[in-house]
């Protein structure tokens, strides 16, 4: 089953601290009410919106869920461990990512949800899935309805036991993404490291997706050899 510890620092890594940018369409969805450092403060449009990758509006969805009033003082100086829970329970959790088989396609969902844009590529991955006739638990066509919900899994788990299918979704998955992106008009803005983030996420999806194969194979090569040492011993 797919970790979610194993996406959740490649996104540390890439994720900074705290934004006030007046162009991020993330300020229309509301802001903390903290002024971001270097900042005129006597505009509003310069409030702190978004502190690690997270914005104001996911932070009271996350409150909300918790049952906790939401805080400008507890965002500005967010913790790892909220940061790291409201990235388990609104985007990994909520999507039944835990049951993926494959870590590589877990991530790159994950991605797309964190980032923008995971429903409509979660549909892109329901439509693969039925090009290349995989089903959901019922027998049925998959619904294309942007839900990563437990027929999308279960068709998914059954794709990803031949690694080409494997490889061929995470290339498709990455060029749906991309597209997606390229598509958005402040691509022109933040396009570099847009790209440059997909890029990334798509070498390490491939390169997870071969080292678990590798994996496998060397793991059940030691059982049959073990096997058939035991089976010498008997036989001598």
């Amino acid at each position: 089953m797919a970790n979610f510890q194993n996406i959740i620092k490649h996104v540390k890594v890439s994720e900074g601290g705290h934004s006030a940018d007046p162009n991020d369409k993330a300020l229309r969805q509301g802001h903390s009410g903290v002024f971001g450092k270097g900042y005129d403060n006597r505009y509003p449009q310069h409030y702190i919106h978004t502190n690690m990758g997270v914005i104001w509006a996911t932070y009271v969805r996350y409150c909300k869920k918790v049952g906790k009033q939401p805080s400008g003082e507890e965002f500005v100086n967010m913790n790892h461990n909220l940061w790291e829970n409201i990235a388990y329970q609104l985007y990994w959790k909520a999507f039944d990512l835990d049951n993926v088989n494959s870590q590589a396609i877990a991530e790159i969902v994950f991605e797309g949800y964190w980032g923008g844009g995971g429903t409509r590529l979660v549909r892109d991955l329901q439509r693969k899935l039925n090009d290349l006739g995989f089903v959901g638990k019922n027998g049925s066509v998959l619904a294309v309805d942007g839900y990563m919900g437990g027929n999308t899994t279960f068709a998914l788990n059954n794709a990803t036991r031949s690694y080409e299918t494997e490889k061929d979704i995470i290339k498709y998955l990455t060029d749906q993404r991309l597209a997606y992106l390229q598509s958005l008009g402040d691509w022109k803005i933040y396009g570099k490291g847009w790209g440059r983030r997909v890029n990334e996420m798509y070498e390490k999806a491939m390169k997870i997706a071969s080292v678990g194969r590798i994996t496998g194979i060397a793991v059940i090569s030691g059982l049959f050899f073990l096997a058939y040492k035991k089976y010498e011993q008997l036989k001598g």
